[in-house]
């Protein structure tokens, strides 16, 4: 049987995310995917374009750190992405489906939770850093963890890069969500993490009224496997 085709989808996206599927739980796998999301609205995209970004990124924050302790990397990444280039949760307009796409996060500075932690994820692991999305009902964060005595720490990229304690953060979850949920917080493989991001555009596209958008993101939904 041949293989189905989009009809709502770029061709192109359709293409990128199929392609990552033998990869999908490696990093590159997770960026691949994430940017044929963005690859739908952004026909004109280069995402090796994106990738550079993300590497200048990485080396901006390397380049200031003079030993190997994972503390001193995770502070840098915090003084470039959060106070000097101003990376923050859109508050102003949260459902923008740009919120959602990785490289206009790049450009704007502004993203959903789950795009940020993205953003977070990729920039901060090459540093030596194991970054974890941790898939929280109404509030995507992260886990940091690194060798001794750094440990385990979760952040919260919507608000700044704010560092949170484990009850801080199912607080933060209770808060956000409206739900009680209960620890511990669960981590998100990347299929999980692409899926959520899918679901959230075509809750953005539906509520626009763009329903040619909305079809076409659950049809990379189907082909990542709702």
């Amino acid at each position: 049987m041949p293989a189905p085709v989009p009809v709502h989808c770029h061709p192109e996206a359709w293409s990128l995310l199929q392609s990552q599927l033998v990869r999908i739980e490696t990093t590159e796998g997770l960026l691949g995917g994430a940017l044929a999301l963005a690859l739908h609205a952004e026909p004109s995209l280069a995402p090796e374009r994106v990738e550079v970004e993300l590497d200048r990124l990485t080396e901006s924050i390397r380049a200031r750190l003079h030993s190997d302790d994972p503390r001193a990397a995770v502070a840098h990444a915090h003084a470039v992405l959060f106070d000097e280039l101003g990376f923050r949760g859109d508050v102003d307009d949260y459902y923008d489906p740009a919120n959602s796409s990785l490289s206009q996060v790049l450009a704007r500075k502004r993203g959903l939770p789950i795009t940020l932690c993205l953003l977070y994820k990729l920039v901060v692991e090459p540093l030596g850093l194991e970054v974890d999305g941790l898939n929280a009902p109404g509030h995507f964060l992260v886990a940091v963890r690194g060798p001794a005595p750094f440990g385990r720490m979760i952040v919260d990229p919507f608000a700044g890069g704010r560092a949170l304690g484990n009850q801080e953060a199912l607080e933060r979850v209770r808060e956000i969500s409206g739900t009680a949920f209960e620890g511990p917080l669960p981590v998100a493989t990347h299929r999980q993490w692409l899926q959520r991001m899918l679901r959230n555009l075509v809750g953005s596209y539906g509520a626009r009224n763009q329903q040619e958008d909305r079809a076409a993101m659950e049809e990379l939904l189907a082909l990542l496997g709702s």
